[in-house]
């Protein structure tokens, strides 16, 4: 791996590097951690004998049973949007203001005045990747209630939302989604824009 690193920090050392360690979901919290330290020690190890100390790598614990991938790949994309602080600003706004009593006038949902909202994600739907968030620390938790509002979105759209397949997607700009939890959480989706 860090031979890979030292050839493309040759063309580009501005370059950042991800690695995924994967395959962890059977492994208890305590392992986890122990096996990152020692792939960072290994990595930072063989790149300091190569004088490659100004390289950054960052690491990323992942499985496919869990959303970890998805927030770890989330992370990634994070890194590339240059205007990612100005997301994250008009998210911070968008959770201060009173927003769902407006949707509900709009869209005809129940009136949820007074509340505001706890946590924003601006997601890409196909691949489930968060764009951005708010500020606030994003909660596995959380997170992966919305992955599971969207995949439930998207089953019942695909089932009922079209009645001749080949005119429309699962999901358009039509397309939103309102789901009241038992514990008074109100999800609501609602599609920005097509890519």
């Amino acid at each position: 791996m860090v031979e890979y690193f030292k050839k493309a920090f040759e063309i580009n050392d501005k370059i950042r590097f991800e690695v995924f360690i994967h395959k962890v979901d059977g492994l208890n919290e305590e392992v986890k951690l122990e096996a990152q330290r020692d792939i960072f020690q290994r990595v930072q190890d063989d790149l300091q004998d190569d004088g490659l100390d100004k390289v950054h790598v960052t690491y990323h614990l992942t499985s496919i049973y869990d959303h970890s991938i998805f927030e770890a790949f989330s992370k990634v994309v994070q890194k590339l949007i240059k205007q990612l602080s100005i997301l994250e600003r008009l998210l911070d706004i968008f959770n201060q203001a009173s927003i769902l009593s407006l949707f509900g006038r709009l869209f005809r949902y129940p009136d949820y005045s007074g509340s505001n909202v706890e946590k924003a994600f601006l997601f890409d739907v196909a691949s489930k990747i968060y764009i951005a968030t708010d500020s606030a620390p994003v909660d596995m938790a959380t997170y992966e209630l919305c992955c599971d509002m969207i995949d439930v979105t998207i089953d019942i759209s695909s089932i009922y939302g079209c009645s001749d397949e080949s005119s429309c997607g699962v999901f358009d700009s039509q397309s939103s989604a309102v789901i009241h939890l038992r514990t008074d959480q109100v999800l609501f989706l609602r599609q920005v824009n097509m890519f």
